[in-house]
């Protein structure tokens, strides 16, 4: 896969992913944080990072739209850069979280609240201020269409690449 389509669509920052093979279990559920200004750990957060899908969508079948990858800072997808800006604990499995995002393409600038409930420790469901919601469950590297799988997301990258529909 050539450096230029690594560059392409879907820009992440995986810096500091940590495991992502399975072998660390995820942190426990921590008491409320509280940071503005400054993006916060997804530490804060009792969930596996790495690539998420789609609750209705099959690894195998994970796509540009149905796919999102939830780093050391926040949470990417297709169209939108994220980092987590502050983290509240709203009991054992719900997390208000405030979340700064950058439209790819026009350099847009969000911020949003969103309602985060973790179903188990490797799904959710995100509820927008505008009630949008979405639900993702975590899916091995492995599984993915082929694209993805040879990310290495250890590495000091900002990008995965676009796969052709």
């Amino acid at each position: 896969m050539g450096s230029r389509r690594l560059a392409g669509v879907i820009c992440v920052a995986v810096s500091a992913l940590g495991a992502c093979d399975g072998s660390v279990a995820p942190p426990a559920a921590q008491s409320v944080v509280h940071t503005t200004g400054v993006p916060v750990s997804t530490q804060d957060l009792p969930l596996r990072r790495g690539f998420y899908v789609s609750s209705d969508t099959a690894c195998e079948q994970a796509s540009n739209a149905t796919l999102g990858l939830l780093h050391a800072r926040g949470l990417n997808g297709a169209r939108t850069e994220c980092v987590f800006e502050s983290v509240e604990s709203m009991g054992a499995t719900r997390y208000r979280i405030v979340e700064q995002c950058v439209v790819i393409g026009s350099g847009e600038r969000l911020r949003t609240s969103v309602l985060w409930e973790l179903l188990t420790p490797e799904s959710f469901r995100r509820t927008e201020e505008s009630g949008w919601q979405s639900q993702m469950r975590y899916c091995e590297q492995q599984a993915l269409p082929e694209g993805w799988r040879e990310i290495d997301l250890e590495a000091d990258s900002r990008s995965i690449p676009a796969q052709e529909p």
